[in-house]
């Protein structure tokens, strides 16, 4: 959502975190049906780097994410900042695609695991529009999002399966959750 916000241009933010802001500006578009092919395309090429863009500028230059109707995206301020109706419509579409893609993953993670609970952790649990969606899947039991949402969340529940792993019992869950809230 950071190189989306980029992308759209004029999203600012004083801790140079625009994710939050981004993630707002969805509510003001329209899905454009005719975008979500090249926008599906545009999240699932996404390498995470330190440079965001930097990932995806090749397939930017080389015109792989054509919007029918609008043009290529062409990298930062490709769309005229947050009032741009064309802006606000590529993160509604976005928003929907980004969604889409995560219900697929924790599909394939219920598959997987053969196990319909979920713990949802990592920058994407703040996510409230994908989140409330995934509660409401059929396939999906008991869910739980990560009150750190941020990665630092991540090296918590490996150190906790370690723990756990080694006791003869297993993990049996907790009576409380590990919570600040």
């Amino acid at each position: 959502y950071r190189a989306l916000g980029q992308i759209i241009g004029g999203v600012h933010s004083f801790d140079l975190e625009t994710s939050g802001k981004t993630m707002g500006l969805t509510a003001y578009g329209r899905v454009v049906p005719a975008w979500k092919s090249a926008v599906h395309r545009f999240i699932r090429s996404y390498r995470p780097r330190r440079d965001q863009l930097a990932s995806w500028e090749p397939a930017i230059a080389d015109g792989v994410f054509f919007l029918e109707s609008f043009g290529p995206i062409t990298g930062v301020d490709t769309f005229g900042g947050p009032a741009d109706q064309a802006g606000q419509d590529f993160a509604a579409t976005f928003q929907e695609c980004w969604s889409e893609i995560v219900f697929d993953i924790a599909r394939e993670a219920i598959d997987l695991a053969q196990c319909r609970n979920l713990c949802i952790t990592g920058g994407a649990a703040l996510n409230a529009i994908t989140n409330r969606k995934i509660l409401g899947l059929s396939d999906v039991g008991q869910v739980h999002f990560i009150p750190n949402p941020n990665d630092a969340g991540l090296a918590m529940g490996a150190a906790l399966h370690g723990y756990y792993r080694r006791q003869v019992d297993g993990f049996q869950g907790l009576r409380n959750p590990l919570s600040p809230f």
